[in-house]
């Protein structure tokens, strides 16, 4: 129609220099005007990961889509810290939507595998982590903010918490916040990368946090 573009993208690829090798599976549509936009499924596939991701918008709504399936963590924290390395998997399906005069919802489930954070001491020594395997959950409706982790690393340890901003009262530096924190771990050597001239930490840190607020 008139004034509106219309085209496709057949051809994208998506490396680094470490664990990502994606190229476009098929070939995605792409339709713009003044007040409007759209892009259909546009899908990178690798040797095992998967990135997918859609959207649309116009005066009225806007929605948008992502999934990932086998994402690498290093390639998700890529450029977070030059001595930490970030090794496990993590699968995630996101979905959002809005308009004008509405508060956006939508959520995201993210799933991680063999999640750990690798930090080499200044004195060479390599120290990890382990975050272990657990999902993450945020929902965003109309009436609240709501956000819960739970990962499990065995006898290394474990992290759980829950967080629930109200959406209902006011403005957004008023929602009320509520949320817990427990978090066991044996990975005190990367107490390095915030403090510098560690050699060597051991010991379990054990902490029970409760939050809330406005």
């Amino acid at each position: 129609t008139a004034g509106t573009f219309n085209g496709k993208i057949d051809s994208l690829t998506l490396k680094d220099d470490r664990d990502l090798n994606l190229r476009l599976e098929q070939e995605a549509l792409v339709s713009a005007s003044a007040g409007a936009a759209s892009i259909s499924e546009l899908c990178l596939v690798g040797e095992e990961a998967r990135l997918c991701a859609a959207g649309a918008f116009d005066a009225k709504d806007w929605s948008a889509s992502f999934k990932a399936t086998q994402l690498p963590l290093a390639a998700l924290t890529a450029g977070l810290s030059g001595d930490v390395d970030y090794n496990g998997t993590i699968d995630i399906t996101a979905s959002a939507k809005g308009g004008a005069g509405r508060s956006p919802v939508g959520e995201l489930r993210a799933q991680l595998t063999g999640a750990e954070l690798e930090h080499q001491l200044s004195n060479g020594r390599v120290e990890r982590m382990a975050f272990g395997s657990g999902k993450v959950v945020a929902i965003a409706a109309e009436e609240a903010l709501e956000l819960d982790v739970g990962l499990d690393a065995g006898a290394s340890g474990g992290l759980a918490g829950q967080l629930r901003i109200d959406r209902t009262i006011g403005e957004w530096r008023d929602h009320p916040i509520t949320g817990a924190l427990d978090l066991s771990t044996d990975g005190l050597g990367v107490i390095d990368i915030y403090l510098g001239g560690i050699d060597r930490a051991t010991g379990r840190l054990i902490a029970k946090v409760g939050i809330s607020g406005t």
